[in-house]
């Protein structure tokens, strides 16, 4: 009986012995997926978080260069009579962007409003003389060129900095 119970024993941790492997083996398999899986989510996701940023930026800048459109054809129908029909200011849009996806760009969005804001009191400006004196006065054209300069360099320099942020994503 002793020799029975020493042969089932030694069996039994020869079983063991001969099955650990395979267990390690199998654990180890398992975590690699797991782990794999993993990396592979991880990566997908900043990926995925930088080609939508990247998509973000393409927006912003588009908006800004369309908001430099749209107050030119603003100026041409309030004071020279041309007619079309206006949507809503992308100035909007541009803020909008730079506040919830480009933060890094706070500055030039901020320097780009306040231009398209001195713009549009210009053309209300130049609106309101033509309303009472029937004409826009030689002060007011003269002041067009500066305001149109800086909005030209508000957008360069954030398509400038979009450009360079784009860059870096990579």
């Amino acid at each position: 009986m002793a020799v029975e119970e020493a042969q089932s024993s030694l069996t039994l941790a020869g079983v063991l012995l001969n099955t650990l492997p395979v267990v390690i083996g199998g654990l180890l398999t398992a975590g690699g997926g797991f782990l794999g899986a993993f990396v592979s989510y991880r990566l997908g996701k900043k990926k995925s978080a930088v080609e939508l940023k990247r998509q973000k930026i393409e927006q912003l800048v588009g908006a800004a260069y369309r908001a430099m459109h749209w107050l030119d054809l603003d100026k041409n129908i309030k004071l020279f009579g041309y007619q079309s029909d206006l949507d809503a200011p992308p100035i909007s849009e541009v803020e909008m962007l730079g506040t919830l996806y480009v933060p890094e760009l706070k500055y030039e969005v901020t320097r780009l409003s306040l231009v398209v804001a001195e713009y549009s009191k210009w053309i209300v400006k130049g609106q309101e003389e033509k309303l009472h004196k029937s004409k826009i006065s030689d002060e007011t054209v003269k002041a067009y060129k500066p305001i149109y300069t800086e909005l030209t360099r508000a957008v360069g320099a954030l398509a400038e900095r979009a450009a360079e942020l784009t860059q870096q994503l990579d």
